[in-house]
């Protein structure tokens, strides 16, 4: 069942307590079904206050599990989710001072996600399928994806497993890397940091492709702190070589993956504007026609925005120069235009063009 399935089945009968008609039991099913519904929707913390609510009712001896609740919830939640855990140990021990202790404890908050380093999913990685082992809940603390990835809606019977076909092995083994040492290692080389433009290219341009992958990746997985720590990476790496080099193909790898105007597209429009006038002029007429038009239009919005920050004097056209429009060849050289006409003997005459000011 589809999650959108799931939601319009839950919707309906969420009412208020208080509409519902009245019993204790009839409070923890409706708050079973909310705490469902937050979770289709990835709200954790709705979840943590459902959560909350039951750990107060429980704490008070105004708690009763209703008769339907139990079944509902093994059918709608995950294995290890808050609620299940709620509910196991409400009926083992609900009537000691530990079990009401846990409660106030807030021993059952979806957010708790201290990794246990016990239950191991396997990822999927590529068109391949090249698996990797990972533990569950460090993929859920740091990407939303794998959170609801690892509910049992999702996933493949019994074997724990997740596919992710749009991110590369060799870039998710990049990212397992991150999720256990919150470091982006791209394995590129940098002792040519420094180096001349053209002994560094191939270098830089190598870095840069892998960062963009890993960029896409981190916007399928929703880990946005991966997406944070990749631009400070590029940033770094600008500021240590001046001469770091774009490529036109990583440029069209990143429009195409990613959504326009992301913190990655930017990132390379403020390259290509910062870099050295001549790499500029030379990136832009070598991928003149690889580029797209958007990254153009997002170039020239750029400048105008950068504009707007410098004296109007300094940065508005000459348009009062004539000669920046002419086409004659003495017009380079300041020198007055002039219209070339054949006559009709045959002799050349050539008049003066006057401008009026």
């Amino acid at each position: 069942m589809s999650n959108s399935q799931r939601l319009s089945n839950v919707t309906p009968r969420l009412n208020p307590p208080q509409a519902a008609g009245g019993t204790r039991g009839d409070i923890s099913l409706q708050l079973s079904r909310l705490y469902v519904a937050a979770d289709i929707l990835l709200d954790r913390a709705l979840q943590n206050n459902i959560i909350d609510e039951f750990t107060i009712l429980a704490g008070g001896g105004e708690f009763m599990l209703g008769r339907q609740c139990i079944p509902y919830v093994w059918k709608e939640t995950a294995q290890d989710c808050g609620l299940r855990r709620f509910y196991l140990d409400l009926v083992a021990c609900s009537e000691t001072e530990e079990s009401l202790t846990r409660f106030k404890n807030h021993g059952f908050l979806a957010e708790d996600f201290s990794p246990s380093y016990v239950e191991l999913i396997t990822v999927l990685a590529g068109a391949s399928e090249e698996p990797f082992n990972v533990h569950k809940d460090v993929l859920c603390k740091k990407s939303d994806f794998f959170v609801a990835a690892c509910s049992r809606q999702w996933m493949d019977g019994q074997q724990k497993t997740v596919r992710v076909p749009a991110i590369e092995p060799h870039i998710f083994a990049v990212y397992v890397h991150w999720l256990y040492s919150d470091k982006v290692d791209i394995e590129g080389s940098t002792e040519n940091i420094g180096a001349p433009w053209k002994d560094n290219r191939h270098h830089s341009v190598k870095d840069l492709y892998r960062l963009a992958m890993l960029y896409v990746a981190a916007d399928v997985v929703l880990d946005a702190a991966l997406k944070d720590a990749i631009i400070d990476n590029l940033t770094v790496k600008v500021e240590r070589n001046k001469t770091l080099a774009l490529d036109g193909e990583c440029v069209v790898y990143a429009c195409q993956h990613t959504v326009r105007g992301c913190a990655l597209q930017r990132c390379f429009v403020d390259r290509v504007l910062s870099c050295e006038p001549f790499m500029r002029q030379g990136f832009l007429e070598n991928y003149e026609q690889m580029l797209p038009k958007e990254f153009f239009c997002d170039l020239a919005a750029r400048v105008f925005g950068l504009a707007k920050e410098c004296a109007y004097s300094d940065f508005r056209p000459k348009v009062s120069r004539r000669d920046l429009y002419r086409d004659s060849p003495d017009a380079a050289e300041g020198g007055t235009p002039r219209r070339i006409r054949p006559s009709a003997n045959g002799v050349t005459s050539v008049t003066p063009i006057c401008f009026s000011t």
